[in-house]
């Protein structure tokens, strides 16, 4: 048998085609991409698309001509359309803010912007949160000169409470500010996490509250604050006791002798005012002295003012810090002045030696 005659592949060509011609079918190495597709590889009609996504007003107009929707300029434009907010725009935007009615166009546009938002630069990362750094502590008393500083908290000193009845008022000796930086940024969190954030703020020297103690307690609570490990059960609920009027809070350790005062910034927040008479809730089952932070919290308050008693107590540590440390020294009521023990004028009209309160002799002179 003959032997079969072998294909050759390299002289055939495309069915139909002659020999020769080339295959009307474009070859896979011979496709372009078209600049005027998204994703393409290109920019529709010249327009750079990164440049677009942060150019200004006029940078849409031009990418409106280009695409043959110059009739979109105004529109754009009157909404203040730049290249940010050109990102950003979704199909509702389109028909109802700018007015493309046009249904394909709409589609058109949008088809673009997919393109404009691959080739924008990325969003620059934002910065990160940053917390209030937590200061050092530093601490440190200072003397105060000020005439006018000086006047306010001797006012503050003399200034009765409600009732001035047996109040004494008191002289500042000496005054020394408190400087505390760590106590003041504690202040500053704690006003933030009260049920009434930064409400009812007392600013020495004008305002303030009063605390005296011991020479050694002074000190310590100058460095570190008040200390809630000695909250006993005061008389109304384990916080701190404060006082509203500094005779008050001297008459409280003048058994002990103290001559110092510690005038405080406070801040109150929600109060719950407790008015005369006024009775506790049932649900403290053993009065005014069982009550604490927790009760305080269930009742949305966040500090407990009795007025009749100049009395404030808090419930957190860092509600109140000290501003003026007050040597002071109590101003007595003068004596009442009294008759002379005697008149020494003669004549008429003269008194007798007993009107002066002298006593008869035993024979009668």
């Amino acid at each position: 048998a003959p032997p079969a005659a072998s294909l050759d592949l390299s002289a055939s060509v495309a069915c139909g085609s002659p020999q020769g011609e080339r295959s009307p079918l474009p070859s896979r190495q011979s496709a372009s991409p078209d600049p005027g597709i998204p994703g393409g590889g290109g920019h529709a009609s010249g327009v750079d698309y990164a440049a677009l996504s942060v150019g200004g007003a006029e940078a849409v107009a031009a990418w409106l001509a280009a695409l043959g929707m110059g009739e979109y300029s105004d529109a754009f434009a009157h909404a203040a359309v730049d290249g940010k907010v050109l990102c950003s725009l979704s199909a509702s935007d389109l028909d109802k803010e700018i007015g493309v009615s046009n249904r394909l166009h709409r589609k058109r546009l949008l088809l673009e912007l997919q393109a404009v938002r691959a080739a924008a630069p990325p969003a620059a990362p934002a910065p990160p949160r940053r917390e209030r750094s937590v200061p050092e502590e530093t601490f440190r008393l200072d003397e105060v000169s000020d005439l006018l500083e000086l006047r306010h908290v001797r006012l503050q000193l003399q200034r009765c409470g409600d009732s001035c009845d047996g109040e004494v008022p008191l002289e500042p000796v000496r005054v020394q500010s408190v400087h505390n930086s760590l106590l003041s940024y504690y202040l500053d969190r704690t006003s933030r996490c009260l049920a009434s954030p930064g409400a009812g703020r007392y600013l020495p020297p004008q305002g303030g509250c009063f605390y005296a103690a011991g020479e050694a307690e002074v000190a310590s609570i100058c460095r570190e604050g008040f200390d809630p490990a000695g909250w006993q059960r005061g008389t109304y609920g384990q916080g701190q006791h404060l006082w509203l009027s500094a005779s008050r809070a001297a008459a409280a350790v003048a058994a002990e002798g103290h001559s110092s005062l510690l005038l405080c910034e406070a801040v109150l927040g929600s109060t719950w005012q407790i008015r005369p008479g006024e009775r506790p809730p049932e649900s403290l089952g053993e009065g005014w002295p069982s009550l604490d932070l927790a009760q305080m919290r269930e009742r949305g308050r966040d500090s407990l003012v009795v007025p009749d008693a100049d009395v404030l107590v808090l419930f957190r540590r860092y509600q109140a810090v000290p501003r003026y440390l007050v040597s002071f020294r109590r101003c007595e009521p003068p004596l009442p002045m009294r008759p002379p023990h005697c008149l020494t004028w003669d004549g008429p009209g003269a008194p007798s030696p007993l009107s002066c309160g002298a006593s008869p002799s035993p024979d009668g002179v």
